[in-house]
């Protein structure tokens, strides 16, 4: 077998939509709002779609993004969605901070920037580094391992 050689990805993505129907238009239409702005990019399987454990009668069906995680790298992106969605804006500084000093499971940031943001409203204070890491320093269940 050959020795083969993988250059980087570099340039832009082709994506060939066949038939251009209802699903490929609506694909771009998403795409095109999200770049935008206009939407969130839901609608995908793993953000939508259930799964279900156990028998059907036990009525066990999560949603698939509550049973797998998001890798490291979809979090901070998600998180940003998430704050904004709530009508409060999240600093990348914070992002970061946070991810670095606790839980990573997406249940348990939810959670704790639900938790934050009405803890900035109560001190009428603004979500920065410095105010969650004094935040933080309390005996809180979701800090790290």
């Amino acid at each position: 077998m050959k020795n083969l050689e993988i250059a980087p990805a570099k340039g832009k993505l082709g994506i060939l939509l066949v038939g251009l129907g209802a699903v490929s238009t609506t694909t771009i239409a998403g795409v095109l709002a999200v770049r935008k702005g206009l939407a969130n990019p839901i609608g995908s399987l793993t953000q939508m779609g259930t799964i279900r454990l156990g028998k059907r009668t036990e009525g066990r069906s999560p949603k698939i993004n509550e049973v797998v995680p998001l890798s490291d790298l979809d979090k901070p992106e998600a998180l940003f969605r998430y704050a904004r969605a709530r009508g409060f804006r999240l600093g990348e500084d914070v992002i970061r901070y946070l991810l670095a000093h606790g839980r990573r499971d997406m249940g348990t940031l939810v959670r704790v920037l639900g938790a934050l943001d009405r803890h900035s409203l109560a001190a009428k204070r603004a979500i920065t580094v410095p105010m969650l890491r004094q935040w933080l320093q309390r005996d809180l269940p979701w800090r790290g391992e």
